[in-house]
């Protein structure tokens, strides 16, 4: 599980370089009797760090492609004391990798269509000796060397330049991926047998010019461009069996990519025209899914039968349920740290210090999901103006969800903020606690553990305390916690509570009696 959402699986951190590890990959080593997955807080963390991960194994089958940076196929080299050297001498049909397929499609993003996936001959070991030395002239030995030392370098992609330039590449380190014969002979094999291939010949405007002093707004600028609004538009043609609006696009694709540079834009009622001809790809909206479960990823979607990507995600669907096992109450985990004194007051203030928490974050969530209620009923409003066909109600509904999309974007923006104060604060509690932290460890997990909350205070508090328990209550391993160094000033104004970060004060909460009591005490 450490592995598949990322991180390297190491037993023994604590070395000088190693970097620690997270809280959440921290736990899963330190658990021993594999329960700890179904520990609330555990459970949501993981749901969030394998929400992206679950989506491309749903859309794209969890397929990884080899990556490459493009190399040249220049070489320079001392035989009979001469220098010979060479460069674009490769055919332009072929390139050199280091993969063992034959054959293979370059990959370069952005891909408008399939005919950007360049068929290659893949050339290779004594193939390339002959052909050096029957055109250069080379001795054997020298041809060995060149191959071996120049040509066919790990993780580079060698093609003539003329090559390179037909999916838009050069030599400044341009990444690729490979489609290789191996793994994929009927796609590769399909793409060599094309015959008609739309061309799109780009005619690129003069270079734009902007003033040193504008370079800000220029990169703002970017911001705005419709790439990704149009390569979905293109998917859910795609999804329609729409590949004649497919191809409409690719020239309206080009024209944005060059924006920047050149001042071109894509036809913006030509992209509306499209839009409404083709049926929205639901799994598209899926993208941004924050966690696994029926909201952020429905079991099931009503997709077209042209919609290959859509069935893949459903027939994979209900195996990712299978996957992430249900979460059990904070209760059932109330014996994992034991064996500690614990004091009175040690539990006293554990109970103070856990209100003040929940009442914080039931105000944060309670903001956000109203936000998030907005955004869902505008989103439901567009689906039902595009089923009735109204095309004078799509463009208000359409509006009216996009200003709900950006209140609610900088609602959770909100919301992250206020919740990184919470918990430095909480941290900052904890890390005030020098004396017995295993102890007030305890104290607040038996506190915790007889709410029906997740229990995330006691990761926020006592980390390093919290791993080390469930090492040695489970027999894993036991690893360095590594602790964001996140420090906030408490203010108080009134009967409220806020955050400061440098010159930024932010409302936190309204304090209730239990919050000043907590105030008046620290």
């Amino acid at each position: 599980m450490v592995e598949l959402i990322g991180h390297e699986v190491r037993q023994d951190n604590e070395a000088e370089g190693e970097e620690f590890q997270r809280v959440v990959e921290a736990a899963l080593l330190a658990d021993g009797s594999g329960e700890i997955t179904r520990h609330p807080y555990i459970h949501t963390q993981l749901s969030k760090l394998m929400a992206h991960w679950a989506y491309k194994l749903m859309t794209g089958g969890g397929v990884e492609l080899p990556a490459f940076a493009l190399a040249d196929d220049g070489f320079l080299v001392l035989q009979g004391g001469k220098v010979l050297c060479g460069a674009d001498w490769m055919p332009l049909s072929a390139a050199i990798t280091t993969l063992p397929a034959k054959r293979g499609l370059c990959v370069r993003y952005p891909v408008r269509m399939k005919e950007d996936l360049l068929p290659l001959e893949h050339l290779q070991g004594e193939q390339l000796m002959v052909q050096l030395m029957a055109q250069f002239g080379l001795d054997a030995e020298i041809a060995d060397q060149v191959v071996a030392d120049q040509l066919t370098l790990e993780g580079t992609y060698t093609l003539h330049s003329e090559t390179a330039k037909r999916n838009g590449g050069d030599y400044d380190f341009d990444w690729v991926c490979v489609i290789d014969e191996g793994r994929f002979p009927r796609f590769v094999e399909s793409r060599f047998r094309m015959e008609h291939e739309h061309e799109v010949t780009k005619t690129k405007a003069g270079r734009a010019k902007s003033p040193w002093f504008s370079l800000e707004f220029v990169a703002l600028k970017s911001r705005g461009n419709q790439i990704g609004a149009i390569t979905d538009l293109m998917s859910s043609c795609v999804a329609t069996g729409r590949d004649d609006l497919l191809y409409e696009l690719v020239a309206e694709l080009q024209l944005e990519i060059d924006s920047l540079k050149h001042n071109t834009n894509a036809d913006r009622k030509k992209l509306q025209a499209i839009r409404q001809q083709v049926f929205p790809a639901p799994w598209l909206a899926l993208k941004e899914a924050k966690a696994i479960n029926d909201q952020e990823l429905p079991l099931s979607l009503d997709v077209l039968p042209t919609d290959r990507i859509g069935r893949l995600y459903n027939i994979l669907r209900k195996h990712i349920e299978e996957l992430v096992e249900k979460p059990f109450p904070i209760e059932q985990f109330r014996g994992l740290i034991t064996g500690n004194a614990v004091t009175g007051p040690m539990f006293a203030e554990s109970r103070l210090i856990n209100s003040v928490y929940a009442a914080g974050h039931g105000m944060i969530q309670a903001k956000l999901s109203l936000e998030q209620k907005a955004h869902e009923q505008a989103a439901e409003r567009v689906a039902e103006a595009r089923r009735s066909g109204d095309r004078q109600r799509i463009p208000a509904e359409q509006r009216a969800f996009a200003k709900a999309k950006a209140r609610y974007r900088r609602a959770q923006e909100q919301a992250r903020d206020q919740a990184a104060s919470l918990q430095s604060i909480i941290r900052s509690w904890g890390d005030g606690k020098q004396e017995d932290r295993v102890g007030w460890c305890q104290a607040l997990h038996t506190v915790v553990s007889r709410g029906k909350g997740m229990g995330s205070i006691l990761f926020h508090a006592f980390p390093q305390e919290v791993i080390n328990s469930i090492a040695a209550r489970t027999g894993g391993i036991r690893t360095q916690v590594q602790c964001p160094v996140q420090r906030v000033r408490v203010v108080v104004e009134s009967d409220c509570l806020y955050s400061v970060r440098g010159d930024r004060k932010e409302f936190l909460l309204r304090m209730d009696s239990v919050t000043k009591q907590i105030v008046r005490d620290r």
